[in-house]
């Protein structure tokens, strides 16, 4: 008796197994479908995008038994000290070498990392917003956006390696081999700048709603553009000397900025002398003064 109520038992899970599949994939991750083809997903795509702009000022962005710090700690944009366990400290004294980078300090490697990772973001969604349910001023709008983005991330890099590879709109999946060769200084630079100068043309006549603020403009497009060519002019790429001819060009940009509604406020103008002046900057309402603002 025993036995046949363990068989009808073991054929009833045997039974309830097979309808119910448990076994099967029943995962329900968004797939790139899911996510291009509804319009609040494809811009919240593009949103995150914009989160790791400012990465590079992470208070915690590196950390260590010494402290915490960022890259700002190894410039002239802040004040270090002579503890070398802090990353900030060693890098501007320059304990960090090919040995070391990527083991010490607990660095999450986003010097090159946190680029790449947003620069496939957007190959990804350019090469998916002409079938996104927007109107053709809508993508064209967020296509500026998302190509602003990426020259931003592709300058971060500039700005730390010199020339990187550029991988154009190529999207890879995981099981790519990617071998790109390294690109040189003066090609990153005018890959990016030739992207700026494309998106300001397309943000030009664009008015955001105060929903918007924060979204890339033509202004920030010219800004970043200036600060490209600013770094392009450095003694340190030109053989010890600055480059005159990219400095006005740098001259002719700004003012070409400024067209674009790029100025201080008047009562600015005089508190920017003082750290009160600074400060109360960033507490009053948006203005003109602010060109490229990340918003958290």
């Amino acid at each position: 008796m025993k036995r046949l109520i363990i068989s009808i038992l073991l054929g009833g899970l045997l039974v309830s197994c097979q309808k119910s599949k448990f076994l099967d994939d029943k995962t329900n991750l968004l797939d790139d479908k899911a996510i291009f083809t509804d319009s609040i997903r494809t811009l919240g795509f593009l949103n995150r995008i914009y989160v790791d702009i400012g990465y590079t000022f992470a208070i915690y962005r590196f950390s260590a038994a010494g402290g915490a710090g960022n890259t700002e700690l190894a410039s002239d944009n802040a004040e270090g000290n002579n503890n070398t366990s802090v990353w900030g400290n060693a890098y501007a004294q320059g304990s960090i070498g090919p040995s070391n980078v990527l083991t010490g300090f607990a660095a999450d490697k986003d010097f090159w990392n946190t680029p790449y990772m947003n620069i496939r973001r957007v190959n990804l969604l350019l090469s998916r917003l002409p079938d996104a349910p927007f109107h053709e001023s809508t993508r064209q709008r967020m296509a500026a956006e998302a190509r602003f983005l990426r020259a931003w991330y592709y300058y971060q890099m500039v700005a730390v390696f010199g020339g990187v590879p550029v991988i154009d709109d190529n999207v890879y999946d995981i099981n790519d081999v990617i071998n790109i060769p390294r690109n040189s200084f003066d090609e990153c630079v005018n890959y990016i700048v030739s992207e700026l100068d494309q998106c300001a043309q397309a943000l030009n006549n664009v008015v955001y709603a105060d929903i918007d603020y924060g979204r890339i403009t033509a202004g920030a497009c010219l800004a970043l553009k200036s600060r490209v060519l600013l770094y392009a002019a450095s003694p340190l790429f030109n053989g010890g000397n600055s480059s005159n001819a990219v400095i006005r060009l740098v001259w002719w940009v700004t003012l070409a900025l400024i067209k674009t509604g790029g100025s201080l406020r008047p009562m600015q103008r005089k508190l920017l002398l003082t750290r009160a002046g600074i400060n109360s900057m960033w507490t009053m309402q948006p203005g003109p003064e602010m060109v490229f603002t990340a918003c958290f």
